[in-house]
């Protein structure tokens, strides 16, 4: 089965999603040619908390971010391979508030307007004219398909029949949550209170170790992240 088939059946109907990842996390392509050597996909969700006393109730949407890493095999031996990445995925600008992992599938997101932080690797171009959509969970993978434009690229180039497009269809593996916090003992209360309890126990949780103090936490700080496991069905 073609990755696409997770999102549209030949009616248009969204399929019901596998209970198990396929062998492939699906393939990347630059110039609308396939890019060799994928070697993961992955999704987090990072939450910042600079009120020591947040302890009840479902995070503000200003405290979560999304980012998505892609990354390929550097032992390929390909020069300036791509590693798109972005450090912020505007969810909450679709949703309003901070969405259940169970209302991402059929969410799309576009560029109208200027924000997304997207990169074509680590030192690299932007990423313009960004497109992602959601399909279904399969297990701790969710399906999407993300398009953009790196920025700058010479129309003239003579590299593939799309020049300086981008274009990722896959799986994304739910990587981590992670809480910064001055409060870690409160920690899970919030995370439970705003993805759900049985989301959050799920999760092996690990505490890192206290950090400098800063001014945003207004003291010592620490990361607490929730890694999900593979059985994970957040639907």
């Amino acid at each position: 089965m073609e990755l696409t088939d997770y999102f549209t059946s030949d009616d248009g109907a969204q399929r019901h999603h596998p209970q198990k990842m396929p062998d492939t996390h699906g393939t990347l392509q630059l110039h609308g040619r396939p890019v060799p050597s994928l070697l993961r996909a992955d999704m987090g969700i990072e939450v910042t908390v600079p009120n020591a006393t947040w302890t009840s109730g479902r995070l503000p949407a200003s405290a979560v971010n999304f980012w998505i890493s892609i990354s390929v095999d550097e032992s390929s031996g390909e020069d300036g391979a791509p590693a798109p990445m972005v450090q912020s995925l505007p969810v909450l600008r679709m949703t309003g508030s901070v969405p259940l992992l169970s209302e991402l599938p059929g969410l799309s997101i576009d560029e109208s307007q200027d924000d997304w932080d997207a990169w074509y690797g680590n030192d690299a171009p932007a990423l313009i004219e960004n497109h992602l959509t959601f399909g279904p969970w399969m297990d701790d993978h969710i399906a999407v398909c993300w398009e953009a434009r790196v920025e700058d690229w010479c129309s003239a180039s003579p590299e593939g029949p799309e020049p300086g497009r981008l274009r990722f269809e896959g799986a994304l593996r739910l990587k981590h949550f992670t809480a910064h916090t001055a409060d870690p003992d409160n920690a899970d209360a919030w995370m439970c209170a705003t993805w759900g309890k049985a989301m959050i126990a799920s999760c092996q949780r690990e505490e890192g170790p206290w950090c400098n103090p800063v001014p945003v936490f207004g003291g010592r700080w620490k990361a607490v992240w929730y890694r999900p496991t593979p059985a994970l069905s957040p639907i």
